[in-house]
């Protein structure tokens, strides 16, 4: 009985067909539920009532014994799944696209001649039943888009036919099994959407030679995708995202150029893009390098005909090709450090350029805070509110209107230049420019109702900022609906939105795997989220940014897109200040003139009497926090109050000093008293004192544990301070400089470690920085500060290049003087592989708790040259500290090995500092670096006489700014 076409319920009396072997009711516009008498048909092997309208539970099937094909999928069924315990022929079961609750029921485990099993899209709850691994004839196992939870059974590595398995887009977690390692027959492998944790399962994944299809984005997996993986001979699709604890770099090479898709967002990958991605990838349509610290140039052409690029959120550098500006599918560049032409760019509705370009002409491809400059600029008066109808046109709603924003294209800046948007990413299927808005189906009955008509929804990333906002504090109240995944008739009110919102700092989550519609209790149901942000000198920028980690619901493939990533529908920021906008009449505005003249003069001659000159007069400067209630709160003093703790900048006061100026230290009184050290700058900054702002307000902004905080600045023509942290325990050159026998602190190998380790992180950090991409260039003992629990903190980042002309070439001098400089310094070439040799340097003097540069009645030693010699002689463990009472000594041999390799002479064969940190945290071997191809250690620059062997007999001694040090 096939295709008989019926549009009504399924009749009883089909259960009177008892010699029946066939049904196929499929796509037959049934509706009503499934007679229980079908149960009789025992001589029915194949059953398809697929793609109706049925309801109702599914009947007990139980006598159909013959049955080897059961399809039920693409209906409207509810209940639980009965049990098939006693269908032992049965070698596929479909039951997807259904409303089915509870749990997979273990019985299913005993049908042995299973082969196909698909229970994706439903509403099914629980772990994952072990015996499922009893299945040892199963091909295709799909349970993706349910609501299952638990970890991935170890029973399923028994599974060696399995050629397909699908589990995206539940809450599984835990470790990844080990016993997958077995399913050497896989093809397809996707649990995209969970929350996997553990290392990454490389040395698994390199054994399914067979594999085509692997997705492993949005889950908690930690560590480095290996070339391995790359290599697998027939992958075709690669997509992983958002990757912790990893850093390395693409594979220079590979033999497997056959991708389609390769998504890599978020994985913490620098380096360069390799030329094959280019040239060798020829069947390449979608590739997604987003969120990564790719360094270099873009590739100069590409031979595939992608549907998709990103490299947005990079940094990467050189000249845009042509063949991305004249592109006809979507290419995102978005927040690199790239150069748009002269001739100029094209109008392409395709093309993100976004904050692409930092010194671009055209306003809208540098930097957002280049951009709010230039814009603010243009305004005689700064805003202090926004509202923004996301996705929809401009209504005004209780008074208040609400500017449109209903563009498609994947930036936009608004007509009053007081805002903009980015958004990137691309769903793999069926999707146009017009998707990117969506519109509610039916209204919802609250007061703001207009504003919840249309959203804005972006694939991944959606960033909005707000420009030319006062300073002070303001409530963000971001407005949501779900209004894509309503229906049941599509099966979308199954898919789960999830994604994570930040305000102000891309580090800090103000909401995480936000899903709208469980929150707000249902689809077209509006929910609000306020948050409070604040604008000052500091932070002159808002920005909300809504970001898809790969949570919840994935791409469904088949050529259907998945319309997931944020969904907003409006925007509302308002002052949680005082407002005085009201307009003076001129006879007012005469009279307060010539009265604020009058205190004026009176005010400066009051203040010049009392030694206190209009830089006092600026806004209380931040020194810390101080504990407020169960929370915390900034603490502030004024400028005054600052100098006066600091003696009037007293010579008693001086913790260090250097050709930046000299650091004090500054006590201060309130709930807690605060210790902060000032450092106030030379005279000669007052020349330049714009390009000192901005070039301060660039380093305020970066923060990392290892790194020494800048709590705040005054920067004026007559006074420059800048106020650290305080560190109790100064610098790693005091604790090397104090005798042993004197000295308080222990420093234990754990303790050297963890500052070898610290040092590593902060640079690294420095190193990869998103925007800045910092070259510290002055790196020694001195600026390495330590704090009470002896964690060590990289000061006087950012710095060197601050220094007038006249000082650079002294300051020079007096580096090269004290050992740690890289031998290329007076080649002017200095780059970040600068900043590794120093630091390689500062892993000699730890381990070995010695200054790089000692001095006897026998000569000069360095400990560069000494290690070199060692190394040469295979007796490096003689370096080691012989007062450490306990050490180990294999960490403390590969610490140094670590050093021998970071002061090489050549800058390329220096490895990087996310290498390093690799390293040190046992992810990547010593010998891996050894392995590189690098030239021996101990070669020469052709005219000089190696890395420390310069003639410094004329070189004067200076030293160099530091936060708090006693001798710089």
């Amino acid at each position: 009985m096939h295709g008989i076409g019926l549009t009504s319920v399924i009749p009883e009396e089909v259960g009177n067909l008892r010699k029946l072997s066939l049904l196929d009711l499929s796509d037959g516009k049934l509706y009503g539920s499934i007679p229980a008498a079908l149960g009789n048909l025992y001589n029915l092997q194949t059953l398809d009532l697929s793609s109706n309208q049925l309801t109702g539970s599914i009947p007990d099937l139980g006598g159909l014994q013959n049955l080897q094909s059961l399809d039920l999928s693409s209906n409207q069924l509810t209940g639980s799944i009965p049990d098939f315990g006693r269908l032992q022929n049965l070698s596929k079961l479909d039951l997807h696209d259904n409303f089915l609750e509870g749990t997979i029921p273990p019985t299913l485990g005993s049908l042995v001649n299973l082969r196909e099993l698909y229970l994706y899209c439903n509403r099914l709850l629980g772990s994952i039943p072990d015996e499922l691994g009893n299945l040892v004839n199963l091909t295709q196992l799909d349970i993706s888009e349910n609501r299952l939870t638990g970890p991935l059974p170890n029973t399923l590595g028994n599974l060696r036919n399995l050629s397909g398995f699908w589990a995206t887009s539940n809450n599984l977690n835990d470790k990844f099994p080990d016993t997958y390692g077995k399913l050497t027959s896989l093809k397809e492998f996707s649990i995209s959407g969970n929350y996997i944790s553990g290392l990454l399962p490389v040395d698994i994944i390199k054994s399914w030679t067979d594999i085509t299809s692997l997705s492993l984005m949005g889950n908690n997996f930690k560590g480095n995708l290996t070339k391995e993986v790359f290599n697998l001979p027939n992958l075709q699709h690669l997509r992983i995202s958002d990757l912790e604890n990893a850093t390395f770099e693409l594979p220079s090479d590979i033999t497997n150029t056959k991708y389609i898709s390769l998504i890599l967002r978020n994985c913490s990958i620098n380096g360069s893009i390799p030329k094959y991605i280019g040239d060798q990838m020829t069947s390449l349509k979608y590739l997604d390098l987003s969120f990564n610290s790719l360094t270099g140039g873009l590739p100069e052409y590409m031979k595939s005909d992608l549907l998709y690029m990103s490299f947005s959120t990079n940094m990467l550098q050189g000249m845009i090709p042509t063949w991305i500006l004249l592109a006809v599918q979507t290419r995102d560049l978005s927040f690199n450090n790239l150069s748009a032409p002269d001739s100029g760019v094209p109008i392409n509705q395709n093309l993100n350029l976004f904050a692409c370009c930092p010194n671009s002409t055209a306003t809208e491809m540098r930097d957002p805070l280049e951009m709010m400059n230039t814009y603010c600029l243009e305004k005689e008066q700064k805003y202090h509110s926004l509202f923004i109808n996301c996705g929809g046109g401009e209504t005004t709603v209780n008074g208040v209107t609400y500017e449109q924003d209903n563009a498609t294209a994947p930036s936009f800046t608004s007509p009053n230049k007081n805002w903009a948007y980015s958004f990137g990413g691309s769903w793999e299927g069926n999707a146009s420019s017009s998707d990117y808005t969506k519109n509610m189906t039916c209204g919802v009955s609250v007061a703001d109702a207009p504003l919840y008509d249309r959203a804005r929804l972006s694939p991944v990333s959606l960033k909005y900022y707000a420009f030319c906002l006062r300073e002070g504090k303001y409530n963000v109240t971001l407005k949501f609906a779900e209004i894509v995944y309503t229906e049941d008739t599509d099966y979308t009110s199954l898919r789960k939105r999830a994604f994570d919102i930040y305000i102000q700092d891309d580090k800090i989550k103000v909401l995480n795997d936000f899903h709208i519609r469980e929150l707000a209790g249902g689809p077209d149901k509006p929910i609000t989220k306020s948050f409070t942000a604040v604008v000052n000198k500091y932070n002159t920028l808002l920005k909300i940014h809504m970001y898809w980690d790969g949570k919840g619901s994935t791409d469904l493939g088949y050529g259907a897109a998945a319309f997931n990533g944020p969904l907003i529908s409006a925007i509302s920021v308002s002052p949680e200040f005082k407002i005085h906008d009201e307009k003076l009449r001129p006879l007012h505005m005469a009279l307060i003139g010539i009265g604020s003249t009058i205190i004026a003069v009176l005010l400066l001659l009051a203040f010049a009497w009392l030694g206190w000159f209009r830089s006092r007069n600026s806004p209380k400067i931040k020194v810390g926090e101080e504990k407020k209630g169960e929370g915390t709160q900034d603490k502030h003093v004024t400028l005054k109050e600052l100098i006066d703790a600091t003696g009037k900048f007293s010579d008693k006061k001086i913790i260090g000093s250097g050709s930046l100026g000299k650091v004090y230290e500054a006590q201060l009184l309130g709930l807690i008293k605060t210790t902060v050290a000032v450092k106030r700058l030379s005279s000669h900054f007052k020349e330049n004192i714009q390009k000192l702002k901005k070039e301060i307000k660039w380093l305020y902004e970066l923060e990392h544990e290892n790194l020494i905080k800048l709590f705040d600045y005054h920067i004026e023509k007559d006074l420059q301070l800048l106020v650290y942290e305080y560190m109790e325990n100064r610098s790693l050159e005091d604790a090397l400089t104090v005798d042993s026998n004197t000295r308080s602190l222990k420093f234990t190998w754990d303790t050297r470690f963890k500052i070898c380790l610290g040092i590593a992180r902060g640079l690294e950090y420095l190193h990869n920085h998103r925007k800045l991409n910092i070259a510290h260039l002055n790196i020694k003992a001195v600026n390495i500060l330590l704090d009470g629990d002896l964690e060590p903190k990289i000061s006087d980042f950012g710095l060197v290049h601050l220094y007038v002309e006249e000082d650079q070439f002294k300051v020079i001098k007096r580096e090269v003087a004290q050992g740690y400089t890289a031998p290329e310094y007076f080649q002017g070439n200095l780059t970040i592989k600068a900043d590794v040799y120093s630091f390689g340097v500062i892993l000699l003097e730890i381990v070995s708790w010695k200054k790089n540069v000692i001095k006897s009645h026998n000569g000069t030693e360095f400990l560069v040259d000494t290690a070199n010699e060692k190394h040469e002689q295979g007796n490096l463990e003689d370096m080691i500290d012989k007062n450490l009472e306990t050490c180990d000594t294999q960490q403390a041999l590969t610490v140094l090995k670590l050093a021998v390799k970071c002061t090489s002479i050549a800058p390329s064969v220096r490895p990087s500092m996310s290498d390093v940190v690799s390293v040190l945290l046992n992810k990547k071997t010593i010998g891996e670096l050894f392995r590189s191809g690098a030239p021996n250690v101990g070669e020469k620059i052709k005219g000089s006489g190696g890395a420390t062997s310069m003639d410094l007999t004329s070189i004067p001694s200076t030293s160099s700014p530091s936060t708090n040090t006693k001798d710089e």
